[in-house]
Protein backbone atom coordinates (compact mmCIF):
# COMPACT_ATOMS: atom_id res chain seq x y z
CA UNK A 1 0.00 0.00 0.00
CA UNK A 2 2.83 2.39 0.79
CA UNK A 3 4.41 1.83 -2.62
CA UNK A 4 1.09 2.31 -4.41
CA UNK A 5 0.35 5.50 -2.52
CA UNK A 6 3.80 6.88 -3.23
CA UNK A 7 3.54 5.99 -6.92
CA UNK A 8 0.15 7.68 -7.25
CA UNK A 9 1.52 10.79 -5.53
CA UNK A 10 4.57 10.97 -7.79
CA UNK A 11 2.48 10.43 -10.94
CA UNK A 12 0.26 13.26 -9.72
CA UNK A 13 3.27 15.57 -9.53
CA UNK A 14 4.34 14.73 -13.09
CA UNK A 15 0.75 15.21 -14.29
CA UNK A 16 0.54 18.58 -12.55
CA UNK A 17 3.75 19.72 -14.24
CA UNK A 18 2.45 18.47 -17.60
CA UNK A 19 -0.79 20.40 -17.10
CA UNK A 20 0.97 23.69 -16.38
CA UNK A 21 3.44 23.27 -19.22
CA UNK A 22 0.64 22.59 -21.69
CA UNK A 23 -1.43 25.45 -20.23
CA UNK A 24 1.46 27.89 -20.63
CA UNK A 25 3.00 26.69 -23.89
CA UNK A 26 0.30 24.60 -25.59
CA UNK A 27 0.63 21.07 -26.93
CA UNK A 28 3.61 21.62 -29.22
CA UNK A 29 6.45 19.18 -29.72
CA UNK A 30 8.82 21.34 -27.68
CA UNK A 31 6.53 21.49 -24.65
CA UNK A 32 5.85 17.75 -24.78
CA UNK A 33 9.61 17.15 -24.97
CA UNK A 34 10.04 19.28 -21.85
CA UNK A 35 7.39 17.25 -20.01
CA UNK A 36 9.00 13.96 -21.07
CA UNK A 37 12.40 15.29 -20.05
CA UNK A 38 11.08 16.22 -16.60
CA UNK A 39 9.28 12.89 -16.26
CA UNK A 40 12.40 10.90 -17.09
CA UNK A 41 14.52 12.96 -14.69
CA UNK A 42 11.88 12.56 -11.96
CA UNK A 43 11.85 8.80 -12.48
CA UNK A 44 14.81 8.57 -10.13
CA UNK A 45 12.71 10.08 -7.36
CA UNK A 46 9.83 7.72 -8.14
CA UNK A 47 12.13 4.70 -7.85
CA UNK A 48 14.37 5.77 -4.97
CA UNK A 49 12.01 7.49 -2.54
CA UNK A 50 9.85 4.47 -1.59
CA UNK A 51 12.97 2.32 -1.21
CA UNK A 52 14.61 4.87 1.09
CA UNK A 53 11.40 5.36 3.10
CA UNK A 54 10.91 1.63 3.67
CA UNK A 55 14.59 1.14 4.53
CA UNK A 56 14.48 3.89 7.15
CA UNK A 57 11.28 2.53 8.68
CA UNK A 58 12.75 -0.97 8.85
CA UNK A 59 15.93 0.40 10.42
CA UNK A 60 14.03 2.27 13.10
CA UNK A 61 11.92 -0.78 13.93
CA UNK A 62 15.02 -2.98 14.30
CA UNK A 63 16.74 -0.79 16.91
CA UNK A 64 15.18 -1.62 20.30
CA UNK A 65 16.68 1.43 22.00
CA UNK A 66 14.44 3.67 19.89
CA UNK A 67 11.27 1.94 21.08
CA UNK A 68 11.06 4.16 24.18
CA UNK A 69 12.34 7.29 22.46
CA UNK A 70 10.10 10.35 22.41
CA UNK A 71 11.35 11.08 18.89
CA UNK A 72 9.13 8.36 17.36
CA UNK A 73 5.43 7.64 17.74
CA UNK A 74 4.48 4.49 19.64
CA UNK A 75 2.29 3.43 16.71
CA UNK A 76 5.43 3.01 14.58
CA UNK A 77 6.35 -0.09 16.57
CA UNK A 78 2.90 -1.69 16.63
CA UNK A 79 1.73 -4.06 13.89
CA UNK A 80 -0.74 -2.66 11.38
Amino acid sequence: QVLQLSLVYQVGIVSWVAFWVSYDQGFGADSMFQVLSFGSAYLGVIVLEPSIDLSLLAGVKILPSLRNSSMFSKSLFQPA
